[in-house]
């Protein structure tokens, strides 16, 4: 699992128009010592933090433990015919098939969305695939329902927006028609028409149901 958090300029003094992050400042006006140190968190004896952080302020990139290659596999078949001295015909086949590609336009997907199923019923946080699927004691939270109390902090409830799953598909087929005609003094006529379809799947609710973002 690879973790980021992104931080722009304008978060760190809303003066800064240019985005740029300055990496250590001489003197403040506020403070003559300076920003104070960052503060780490303290790693606990399992070895476990939090997936988004120990205040859920973390934007994790996430990966599967085994990486794949994407891949494409191309291949076409051509028939040419001379139906005259003048005339020729020609029918082509091209199709290919791409593994362990991208769901959508990539290279991530949310892996936590909001399903369909529970609609009205179920609250809507509460519908996602990893909605409380992990707890981690000794990390406590403020109470949402009960103000001023602490509670252990869950995961996840929001989105995982940074999944570089590479476990989607993608097929192309092709139906080419090609028409030559000759008449004379070098002057000839090329007619070209083309039947295709190209089906992928696509990054929205993907990680819920992959044939429902299915399609062309």
């Amino acid at each position: 699992m690879l973790v980021h958090e992104s931080i722009s300029a304008h978060d760190v003094n809303s003066n800064n128009v240019s985005d740029n992050v300055p990496v250590y400042q001489l003197f403040d006006t506020i403070d003559p010592n300076g920003p104070p140190p960052a503060t780490f968190p303290t790693v606990p004896s399992s070895g476990v933090l939090p997936l988004r952080g120990p205040d859920g302020s973390v934007d994790p990139r996430i990966r599967p433990t085994k990486q794949r290659i994407a891949a494409i596999d191309m291949w076409n078949a051509t028939v040419q015919h001379q139906l005259t001295s003048t005339l020729t015909v020609e029918v082509a086949y091209v199709g290919n098939k791409g593994t362990h590609v991208f769901a959508g336009n990539g290279p991530t997907y949310n892996a936590n969305q909001r399903s369909m199923v529970g609609y009205g019923s179920i609250a809507p946080d509460l519908r996602r695939p990893f909605a409380n699927r992990f707890s981690y004691p000794g990390y406590l939270v403020a109470d949402p329902n009960n103000p001023g109390q602490l509670i252990t902090l869950t995961c996840c409830t929001s989105d995982m927006g940074n999944y570089f799953g590479m476990d989607a598909s993608s097929n192309y087929n092709a139906l080419q028609l090609k028409v030559e005609k000759r008449i004379s003094q070098g002057l000839q006529f090329v007619s070209h028409y083309t039947f295709s379809r190209a089906r992928y799947y696509d990054g929205n609710y993907f990680a819920i149901d992959p044939k429902v973002a299915y399609g062309p």
